[in-house]
């Protein structure tokens, strides 16, 4: 346990789940604030202290609903029901239902994706900040799972513009890991050749721990070890030669 302490918050140098945990701005509670300031434009309630814990519940609430029922069965009053709060309350905070999901597509995509990035090792440390790309991803989806589970499973049938949202966020992430897969070709790290197929298989491959829970707890798996899994895969298949 004291070996855990003294490494905490000493990410990306010890790429543990606790050091990325205790490093990361956000948390599960901090995360209202990020997404109210990132969409105070739409959100009409003006102060932040009157609108983080309603905006909260309303979150919560359809977080809870979607897994339970789909977001598009969902109604606005529904949500009433589920938070007590009226209907043109629900409407001061997330407007419509496609304005919600728009919003949460931008604030996963560019808000957490961000965070990420400020927090990978420089450049010239090539294959640490790679590693430390797939590791920070899995480990969002550790702590930020229905947030991302929202995105990915409601957006199946959302409007298109909405569905290009997502594929927009999905191409930044494979490009984002398939250049520093490129970069070890190009320097004689790797031998691999197809940098693109496999960022595309290694994020399929994490899109299973936030979308399938039930299987790795069955299974006995927990996050560490499922990451040591995928950067084991991901050094064999782009193969690393450090």
């Amino acid at each position: 346990m004291q070996a855990d302490r003294s490494k905490a918050g000493d990410w990306p140098n010890h790429q543990s789940y606790e050091a990325f945990r205790a490093t990361l701005p956000l948390n599960e509670e901090n995360v209202y604030q990020y997404f109210f300031k990132a969409n105070c434009d739409r959100i009409k309630v003006r102060s932040e202290t009157q609108a983080l814990p309603k905006l909260k519940l309303i979150v919560e609430a359809i977080f809870e609903m979607s897994a339970n029922r789909g977001f598009h069965a969902m109604s606005t009053r529904d949500l009433c029901d589920a938070t007590g709060i009226s209907m043109g309350g629900i409407y001061n905070y997330i407007g419509s239902k496609d304005q919600f999901s728009s919003m949460l597509i931008e604030f996963v995509g560019q808000t957490f994706t961000e965070v990420n990035r400020a927090l990978l090792p420089p450049e010239e440390a090539r294959h640490a900040r790679l590693e430390a790309h797939v590791r920070a991803q899995i480990f969002m989806t550790e702590l930020f799972r229905p947030w991302y589970f929202f995105v990915f499973m409601e957006t199946k049938n959302a409007p298109v513009e909405q569905k290009g949202q997502v594929k927009e966020v999905e191409q930044v992430l494979v490009e984002s890991l398939a250049s520093m897969i490129e970069a070890g070709v190009k320097a004689g790290d790797y031998d691999c050749a197809s940098p693109r197929l496999v960022a595309a298989m290694v994020l399929a491959v994490v899109d299973d721990w936030y979308l399938k829970p039930w299987y790795f707890r069955s299974a006995g798996t927990d996050v560490t070890a499922f990451a040591d899994y995928v950067i084991d895969a991901l050094n064999r298949l782009i193969g690393h030669r450090g």
